[in-house]
């Protein structure tokens, strides 16, 4: 048995789903939610979108802190 792919998002101890997903179930809306919005302004690869995605994440639970 292979070991447990986890999501990539920061303190996310979740399993994702599938192997070619990058995040969890719940991240991975939040994150073709945020592709869809973000694709009309921003050029660049699923890479650059998955890091600017990580980090609004990560700018939002600090404000919430």
């Amino acid at each position: 048995m292979g070991k447990l792919k986890m999501c990539k998002m920061p303190e996310c101890e979740k399993e994702r789903y599938e192997p070619k997903m990058l995040f969890c179930g719940e991240h991975e809306r939040k994150f073709k939610q945020f592709v869809s919005k973000s694709s009309k302004s921003i050029l660049g690869g699923v890479a650059t979108l998955a890091v600017a995605f990580i980090a609004k994440v990560m700018a939002d639970n600090k404000g919430k802190k």
